[in-house]
Protein backbone atom coordinates (compact mmCIF):
# COMPACT_ATOMS: atom_id res chain seq x y z
CA UNK A 1 0.00 0.00 0.00
CA UNK A 2 2.67 2.39 0.82
CA UNK A 3 4.26 1.70 -2.25
CA UNK A 4 1.34 2.71 -4.64
CA UNK A 5 0.70 5.79 -2.12
CA UNK A 6 4.16 6.55 -3.27
CA UNK A 7 3.79 6.09 -6.83
CA UNK A 8 0.24 8.09 -7.01
CA UNK A 9 1.74 11.17 -5.18
CA UNK A 10 5.44 11.23 -6.23
CA UNK A 11 5.13 14.07 -8.89
CA UNK A 12 3.25 16.13 -5.82
CA UNK A 13 5.73 16.34 -3.43
CA UNK A 14 6.42 20.08 -4.27
CA UNK A 15 3.57 22.76 -4.49
CA UNK A 16 3.43 25.90 -6.16
CA UNK A 17 3.18 28.70 -4.76
CA UNK A 18 3.16 32.55 -5.63
CA UNK A 19 5.55 35.28 -4.18
CA UNK A 20 6.36 38.77 -5.91
CA UNK A 21 5.62 37.82 -9.30
CA UNK A 22 8.20 34.53 -8.83
CA UNK A 23 7.12 30.87 -9.14
CA UNK A 24 8.30 29.11 -6.19
CA UNK A 25 7.75 25.35 -4.82
CA UNK A 26 7.37 24.39 -1.07
CA UNK A 27 8.20 21.16 -0.06
CA UNK A 28 5.36 19.07 1.31
CA UNK A 29 6.28 17.71 4.58
CA UNK A 30 3.96 16.28 5.68
CA UNK A 31 3.52 14.37 2.46
CA UNK A 32 7.60 13.48 2.50
CA UNK A 33 7.96 12.94 6.33
CA UNK A 34 4.70 10.55 6.44
CA UNK A 35 5.44 8.40 3.02
CA UNK A 36 9.16 8.68 2.61
CA UNK A 37 10.79 8.68 6.20
CA UNK A 38 10.05 6.60 8.91
CA UNK A 39 10.50 8.96 11.50
CA UNK A 40 10.20 12.92 11.78
CA UNK A 41 12.18 14.79 9.44
CA UNK A 42 15.23 16.34 11.27
CA UNK A 43 16.93 18.51 9.09
CA UNK A 44 17.73 19.28 5.56
CA UNK A 45 20.47 20.73 3.27
CA UNK A 46 20.59 21.71 -0.21
CA UNK A 47 23.56 20.91 -2.28
CA UNK A 48 26.20 23.36 -3.20
CA UNK A 49 24.90 22.80 -6.66
CA UNK A 50 21.75 23.38 -5.67
CA UNK A 51 20.07 20.31 -8.02
CA UNK A 52 19.60 18.52 -4.50
CA UNK A 53 17.14 18.71 -1.10
CA UNK A 54 18.55 16.41 1.12
CA UNK A 55 16.43 15.46 4.09
CA UNK A 56 17.50 13.42 7.61
CA UNK A 57 14.87 11.52 9.84
CA UNK A 58 15.98 8.81 12.49
CA UNK A 59 16.60 6.44 9.77
CA UNK A 60 16.50 7.38 6.74
CA UNK A 61 17.89 9.89 4.26
CA UNK A 62 15.94 11.02 1.19
CA UNK A 63 17.35 13.07 -2.14
CA UNK A 64 15.14 15.23 -3.72
CA UNK A 65 15.72 16.45 -7.21
CA UNK A 66 15.29 19.85 -7.57
CA UNK A 67 14.29 20.11 -11.53
CA UNK A 68 12.04 17.22 -11.37
CA UNK A 69 10.88 17.92 -7.82
CA UNK A 70 10.60 13.79 -7.22
CA UNK A 71 12.59 12.05 -4.79
CA UNK A 72 16.00 10.90 -6.49
CA UNK A 73 16.74 8.03 -3.98
CA UNK A 74 16.31 7.06 -0.01
CA UNK A 75 19.00 5.57 1.57
CA UNK A 76 17.39 2.98 4.05
CA UNK A 77 20.94 1.42 5.53
CA UNK A 78 20.95 4.54 8.06
CA UNK A 79 20.07 4.12 11.34
CA UNK A 80 20.33 5.79 14.48
CA UNK A 81 20.72 9.36 13.01
CA UNK A 82 20.77 12.03 15.34
CA UNK A 83 23.25 14.31 14.69
CA UNK A 84 22.32 16.96 11.16
CA UNK A 85 23.57 15.85 8.20
CA UNK A 86 26.60 17.63 6.07
CA UNK A 87 26.82 17.50 2.66
CA UNK A 88 30.01 18.27 1.03
CA UNK A 89 30.32 21.70 -0.70
CA UNK A 90 31.83 19.03 -4.24
CA UNK A 91 27.85 17.97 -3.83
CA UNK A 92 29.32 14.39 -3.84
CA UNK A 93 28.68 13.00 -0.73
CA UNK A 94 26.39 13.17 2.46
CA UNK A 95 27.30 12.62 5.26
CA UNK A 96 25.98 11.48 8.63
CA UNK A 97 26.70 11.06 12.73
CA UNK A 98 24.84 8.34 14.32
CA UNK A 99 24.18 7.64 18.23
CA UNK A 100 25.46 4.13 17.43
CA UNK A 101 28.89 5.88 16.93
CA UNK A 102 28.92 5.53 13.56
CA UNK A 103 29.73 7.92 10.57
CA UNK A 104 27.86 7.44 7.13
CA UNK A 105 29.25 8.98 3.91
CA UNK A 106 26.70 8.49 1.61
CA UNK A 107 27.25 8.67 -2.72
CA UNK A 108 24.40 11.08 -4.18
CA UNK A 109 25.32 10.37 -8.11
CA UNK A 110 26.13 6.73 -6.78
CA UNK A 111 23.03 6.03 -4.66
CA UNK A 112 24.93 4.02 -2.47
CA UNK A 113 27.10 3.84 1.02
CA UNK A 114 30.17 5.36 0.14
CA UNK A 115 31.39 4.00 3.52
CA UNK A 116 30.78 3.47 7.03
CA UNK A 117 33.13 4.62 9.91
CA UNK A 118 32.35 1.75 12.02
CA UNK A 119 32.86 2.26 16.51
CA UNK A 120 34.05 6.14 14.91
CA UNK A 121 33.66 7.31 18.94
CA UNK A 122 32.74 5.63 22.23
CA UNK A 123 29.86 7.44 22.14
CA UNK A 124 27.05 9.02 20.46
CA UNK A 125 28.35 11.74 17.64
CA UNK A 126 26.69 14.74 18.17
CA UNK A 127 27.46 16.81 14.89
CA UNK A 128 29.85 16.27 12.00
CA UNK A 129 31.00 18.85 9.53
CA UNK A 130 32.93 19.07 6.64
CA UNK A 131 36.08 20.92 5.27
CA UNK A 132 36.14 23.82 2.71
CA UNK A 133 37.67 21.11 0.09
CA UNK A 134 35.36 18.12 0.85
CA UNK A 135 38.71 16.01 2.05
CA UNK A 136 37.95 15.48 5.74
CA UNK A 137 35.12 15.08 8.24
CA UNK A 138 35.22 16.56 11.79
CA UNK A 139 33.17 14.59 14.08
CA UNK A 140 32.05 15.42 17.53
CA UNK A 141 30.94 12.98 20.51
CA UNK A 142 29.08 12.86 24.34
CA UNK A 143 32.97 10.98 24.31
CA UNK A 144 34.60 14.40 25.10
CA UNK A 145 36.31 13.76 21.78
CA UNK A 146 36.50 15.60 18.42
CA UNK A 147 37.79 13.06 15.06
CA UNK A 148 39.47 13.61 11.95
CA UNK A 149 38.62 11.54 8.84
CA UNK A 150 39.79 11.19 5.60
CA UNK A 151 36.93 10.66 2.93
CA UNK A 152 39.08 9.83 0.22
CA UNK A 153 41.31 7.13 1.54
CA UNK A 154 38.72 6.19 4.06
CA UNK A 155 40.62 6.29 7.38
CA UNK A 156 41.04 7.96 10.57
CA UNK A 157 43.48 10.33 10.86
CA UNK A 158 43.55 12.00 14.69
CA UNK A 159 41.67 11.79 17.76
CA UNK A 160 41.11 15.09 19.98
CA UNK A 161 40.07 15.02 23.72
CA UNK A 162 38.82 16.88 25.85
CA UNK A 163 41.94 18.36 28.32
CA UNK A 164 40.60 21.09 30.54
Amino acid sequence: MKKKREDEMEKSIFKERQEEGKSLFEMRCDYVGNIFHDERIKSAEVTSDNKYIVSVSDKTIGVWSVSDKTLFHRFEEAYSLNSPLVVTSDSKYIISGSGAKTIGVWSIADKALFHRFERAHQDSITSVEVTNDSKFIISVSNDKTIGVWNIAEKKFLIDLKDTF
